[in-house]
């Protein structure tokens, strides 16, 4: 995949800021399967305590090979994010970039996207380290939830089995969606993007389980550690300062 990305960016040196793969500095997501695919994680618990691990041996690995692919590949702004990647890919600015199933119709839309890009549009799996096989993908989405003063828990929790049956989830799998049972996703069908994104679903991975992680993503530790390695910064220094600043608040 790094082969691809920097030919890519080569064979397009006459594209201002072309990307072989588009890598902006916030996309803290993007670095998630670099992080896991060699072993490391964000943070794990130790004896009742969370305990960063971005600084961990395994973990500097995988986000040195993804500042690799940043130097080497990507002309996107370091200190973006990828909510106008679309508009990049557009332009013909863009060979490869990681993102969700839904993108292509992003990109397709008819307001500011390019429609006329629809039938060239391809999509991947992640690679992992050895042939065959894929990198642990972040995988998150809504939640379904009962309220605890819910006046019809009962009703409610009859329609929550009603939602997460195997004959319900089948019809995600059949319009080209991540059915939320993993048994289903091998029923999924429809675009490259829809058969890519199911196949990527099978080696899945979350954040920390952790009631104080919506106050990790807040303070926006994340992004500002990736937008600090793609400048250039040391990789270990800028995880132990992440790892720090997640201890803090997640043990907090």
């Amino acid at each position: 995949m790094l082969a691809a990305g920097k030919k890519l960016k080569a064979d397009n040196a006459s594209t201002a800021n072309f990307s072989g793969m588009y890598l902006p500095g916030k996309n803290w997501f993007a670095a998630l399967p670099f992080l896991w695919v060699n072993g490391g994680d964000i943070a794990v618990q130790d004896s009742g305590k969370w305990k960063g691990m971005l600084s961990s041996d395994k973990s500097v690995t995988g986000l040195t090979q993804f500042q690799q692919f940043i130097e080497q590949t990507s002309g996107a702004p370091k200190d973006g994010d990828d909510s106008k990647d679309y508009i990049a890919f557009c332009k013909g600015e863009v060979g490869m970039m990681p993102a969700p199933g839904w993108k292509p119709g992003q990109i397709i839309n008819k307001d500011d996207g390019c429609p006329d890009m629809e039938s060239k549009i391809g999509a991947f799996a992640m690679p992992g380290l050895t042939a065959g096989t894929t990198s642990p993908a972040f995988l998150g989405g809504s939640n379904l939830a009962i309220s605890a003063k819910s006046k019809h828990a009962d009703l409610a929790t009859d329609l929550l089995k009603i939602l997460v049956s195997k004959d319900y989830q089948k019809q995600f799998a059949d319009q080209g969606t991540i059915p939320a049972l993993k048994s289903l996703l091998g029923d999924v069908t429809g675009s490259d993007a829809a058969t890519a994104q199911a196949k990527a679903a099978e080696n899945s991975r979350f954040v920390p389980s952790s009631e104080n992680w919506a106050a990790v993503e807040a303070s926006n530790v994340l992004p500002d550690m990736i937008v600090a390695i793609s400048g250039g910064a040391d990789v270990k220094s800028e995880a132990a300062k992440a790892d720090a600043a997640i201890e803090a608040t997640l043990n907090g």
